[in-house]
């Protein structure tokens, strides 16, 4: 499971804006490295300007079974410049979990695993 929003509230994680997350590792393996993708429009529904809009994050971690964890990162490199207007996140998901095994899952169009 996973959950997120972004976020332009002063932080010393980012300068311009952060994605928020919330991850619940449902599988019996503990997970080393998740793939989420995800998809930011601005207030009418477009691209927003100055930003890219297809955004993939590769985040290292150490997810037990059944842990949920909460984080932030950084979409500065993501931003060639800056509105604070309203952005939205659609169609989030993970596509690909690498355990500590070495096994890996994927799902390369959110098929499975979208919210």
């Amino acid at each position: 499971m996973i959950q997120g929003e972004l976020s332009t509230e002063e932080s010393e994680i980012y300068d311009f804006m952060g994605f928020n997350f919330l991850f619940k590792n449902k599988g019996v393996k503990t997970i080393s490295k998740l793939t989420v993708v995800f998809y930011v429009f601005d207030e009418n529904g477009e691209p927003p300007f100055g930003m890219k809009n297809h955004i993939v994050l590769n985040i290292n971690c150490n997810i037990e079974p059944n842990e949920i964890i909460e984080d932030c990162i950084s979409l500065d490199e993501f931003i060639f410049s800056f509105e604070s207007s309203g952005y939205v996140i659609d169609y989030l998901y993970i596509s690909q979990i690498l355990y500590d095994d070495g096994a890996v899952w994927t799902d390369s169009f959110g098929v499975f695993a979208t919210y």
